[in-house]
């Protein structure tokens, strides 16, 4: 075996990165990600920017805000599950054969 098949990466791991950061990006991960750390801000009394916000100290407000946020988080991770659970049905399948 010469060196330079010792660091040959399999094409299947190749594909299977591929086709992991392509699904990340098509199926939108990347806003499930952002609405949990605006659940998070709006829980401590920030703005989407970080900043405090004017009214940090209205609890009501705050847990309104929570709210409306998760449920936009829950919607957006609604879109991508069904196809997320596919893509890791069928990797699994190719690494069962």
């Amino acid at each position: 075996m010469s060196d330079t098949e010792d660091y040959r990466i399999p094409r299947n791991y190749i594909r299977i990165c591929f086709l992991s950061l392509t699904t990340i990006k098509v199926l939108g991960l990347i806003k499930v990600t952002d609405g949990l750390l605006t659940v998070e801000r709006y829980s401590l009394g920030q703005n989407e920017d970080r900043t405090e916000a004017p009214d940090s100290d209205d609890l009501d407000l705050r847990l309104e805000r929570v709210t409306k946020a998760y449920d936009i988080v829950k919607n957006d991770y609604g879109d991508v599950e069904g196809p997320l659970r596919e893509f890791y049905e069928e990797l699994g399948d190719q690494k069962g054969n």
